[in-house]
């Protein structure tokens, strides 16, 4: 007796089959998001962290230096103490950065973020150029620079959100910034010491104005790049929505 012909293969019942990740899934084309990471906010934002460095270390270095050094070569001649005491407005700017984009969020679109950010810190720089022979004008500079840097570093992680190694770039993402502190902490020695005499172990206060304009040059970049790629990669999000 032939059993074979009355045997029937055993399927799964459809309970069966969820149970066992059989059921079938309907096929989901991956959206072009997802499937590559726009290279032009991620390079932006490497860009942004690394000038932004440089400029933010050009204006410590130079803040402390200039409070420390004698009022005869230019400075406020006051004690490493004051110096330090120097990084607290910065560093209440940078805590309440987050709070103050937040608030602007409802008239400042996020792709004017940085931008306006580069404002600040030119700002900044420039108030430093201008008043940097008291007290209260490097005050009113260390606060518009805690903001400044506050929202650059709170804005950039936005510009990378769609990657799909999220992590790894944002790693990396830190290697710019550190490296744009050494870079800054390196170009404010060298252009201090083009401006000191031979006679003097103090730069002159020329020496201070040629950083701090270097810094706002630099902001200056940071403002313009991020504008122009905000305006390129807002376009592209419109004409999606539109198509939609």
């Amino acid at each position: 007796m032939d059993l074979t012909a009355h045997h029937k293969p055993h399927r799964p019942r459809a309970g069966h089959r969820r149970v066992l990740g059989l059921a079938r899934v309907p096929h989901q084309a991956p959206s072009r998001r997802s499937q590559t990471a726009a290279p032009a906010p991620v390079l932006t934002a490497h860009a942004t962290v690394l000038l932004g460095g440089i400029g933010m270390y050009l204006l410590l270095s130079l803040s402390t230096r200039l409070v420390q050094a004698p009022a005869s070569s230019g400075g406020l001649g006051k004690t490493a103490t004051v110096a330090g005491l120097m990084m607290v407005p910065q560093s209440i700017g940078s805590f309440a950065a987050p709070w103050l984009t937040r608030r602007a969020s409802v008239f400042l679109p996020r792709r004017f973020r940085l931008p306006a950010a580069g404002l600040v810190m030119m700002l900044a720089m420039g108030l430093f150029t201008l008043w940097s022979h008291r007290i209260p004008g490097l005050v009113a500079a260390m606060l518009l620079a805690g903001i400044g840097i506050g929202m650059v570093f709170s804005t950039v992680p936005s510009l990378i959100v769609d990657s799909d190694q999220r992590g790894s770039v944002l790693g990396f993402n830190q290697i710019f910034r550190y490296g744009g502190y050494s870079i800054g902490s390196v170009l404010t020695s060298i252009i201090l010491t083009a401006h000191t005499p031979i006679a003097s172990p103090y730069p002159t206060s020329s020496g201070y104005v040629v950083a701090a304009l270097a810094g706002v040059a630099i902001w200056g970049v940071v403002a313009i790049t991020s504008a122009t790629t905000g305006r390129r990669r807002s376009a592209p999000s419109s004409e999606g929505q539109n198509s939609a």
